[in-house]
């Protein structure tokens, strides 16, 4: 995937240069775009349809981002202006959006149920929404006028290969359209399934859900950031607290401090993401969270709240291995194996 994504990076700066190009290989430059375009939303929806929940989704993620802005890869490029928050957009990438909007709206739509599925208190999957919405907070109003017009001019009900057919695809790109049996064979992998409007009610409920998740997350992660503090604070040892002052640090102690300071980028992460999605969607953050605010103080006063970690939170795997060391033996005191504790001279012998 990450070869992959070099790949892209690379396509997008090889058509890029195709107006400073005059020799013969502008041909190509300018066909390699839609060389490109014709086969990444399915392989992409087909990836994301399969991959594991767990953090290696990153890759396919930036995978998809790469491959979505094509603005980021030209020559002679501004590097101070592309690590921006907002960069411009400029008027001919509109062009690439609207002819590839399902990969921008579609497979948006798709992972969001994904996120809801995840832990959002954990910082490596709170970073993936982060990195998802950063990327769609400029774009986000040129992509709500596209299926804006889409709509109006279809009446909706578009499957994804009408739209992917669609006529506004312009004369620019026609000329430089693949072969026709690629294109067939491209199109005949795409399921026949309705459009899902990227700002319609059904994503729109999707959102209000996913923006509850993330503050009970960063309640969680909160919570979380304060338990691993005391438990540093306890067990560091007045050695280590000389070492501390002097600027340094205990070996022992460094692994967990690395830990806790993973976790406090966890809440960093969330309260972006939460100012992202309600301009983008219209909904107040305190509208989402409200009635979510009397299960704080209950959170904060019980940090072993099991109740709302399955009521309102996913159980995850970090979690089930966490309540493996609470789990007690109930049967026949007389038919527990010898523990690692015990003296097991002694329990033979009384036995």
């Amino acid at each position: 995937i990450r070869v992959l994504r070099i790949l892209v990076k690379q396509m997008h700066y090889f058509g890029n240069a195709s107006e400073l190009d005059n020799s013969s290989l502008s041909v190509l430059r300018h066909q390699s775009q839609a060389l490109l375009n014709a086969r990444m939303y399915s392989w992409l929806k087909s990836i994301i349809a399969r991959w594991p929940l767990d953090s290696s989704f990153l890759n396919v993620l930036e995978l998809w981002l790469s491959y979505i802005q094509p603005w980021r890869y030209i020559f002679n490029r501004n590097v101070q202006n592309l690590n921006a928050d907002l960069v411009n957009i400029p008027d001919k990438y509109k062009t690439f959006m609207n002819e590839n909007l399902v990969s921008f709206t579609q497979l948006f739509v798709r992972n969001i149920p994904r996120f809801l599925k995840m832990d959002l208190s954990v910082s490596k999957n709170s970073y993936m929404l982060y990195r998802m919405l950063k990327v769609f907070r400029q774009p986000s109003d040129i992509l709500r006028e596209l299926e804006r017009s889409l709509m109006n001019t279809t009446g909706g009900g578009r499957s994804v290969q009408e739209v992917t057919r669609s006529p506004h695809q312009n004369s620019s790109l026609n000329r430089s359209s693949p072969h026709p049996m690629q294109r067939h064979q491209s199109m005949s992998s795409l399921e026949d399934s309705a459009y899902i409007c990227m700002f319609g009610e059904e994503v729109q409920s999707q959102i209000y859900e996913l923006m509850q998740r993330a503050f009970l997350a960063k309640m969680k992660a909160n919570q979380e950031v304060v338990g691993m503090e005391k438990q540093l604070n306890q067990n560091i040892s007045l050695w280590e607290r000389i070492l501390q002052i002097v600027g340094w640090i205990s070996s022992l102690n460094f692994s967990f401090s690395q830990a806790l300071e993973e976790k406090k980028k966890a809440p960093v992460y969330l309260d972006f993401c939460m100012n992202i999605l309600s301009p983008m969607y219209n909904i107040p953050v305190e509208d989402a969270t409200q009635e979510f605010t009397n299960h704080e103080t209950a959170m904060a006063e019980n940090s072993d709240n099991e109740s709302m970690n399955s009521d309102y939170l996913n159980i995850t795997p970090s979690y089930i291995k966490s309540q493996l060391n609470k789990i007690k033996y109930t049967g026949d005191p007389a038919l527990i194996p010898i523990m690692d504790c015990e003296v097991k001279f002694l329990v033979r012998f009384f036995y």
